[in-house]
């Protein structure tokens, strides 16, 4: 289990694995851009490329991929987002030294 919510990216994630299959799941944007969900069986498709999350054979798995993703990471990733979102847009920043040829984020 993985999860990513930070400054400079379009939309927080979560990653879950179980066995050769690898679940990630990108939150909510903006409206116009919803959630996206990606599954691959990394013992096939190592460098996964080919996405099986829109297929209807892998839907169910897809699904109780996600309900085990929210119950390790204490709930909605969406909600943890726009959290996030929330405490950018209050001021929080980053205490650890930034690395010089970082880029920086909105002003």
């Amino acid at each position: 289990m993985s999860e990513y919510y930070a400054d400079n990216t379009a939309s927080g994630y979560v990653i879950a694995r179980d066995h050769e299959w690898k679940y990630t799941y990108h939150t909510v944007i903006d409206k116009d851009h919803g959630a996206q969900r990606e599954l691959y069986n990394i013992n096939s498709d190592p460098q996964e490329f080919t996405n099986l999350a829109g297929r209807p054979e892998h839907q169910a798995r897809v699904e109780a991929m996600h309900k085990r993703l929210m119950k390790e990471v204490g709930g909605d990733p969406n909600e943890t987002e726009q959290r996030s979102r929330v405490q950018l847009a209050r001021g929080y920043r980053r205490t650890d030294p930034r690395p010089a040829n970082a880029p920086r984020g909105p002003k």
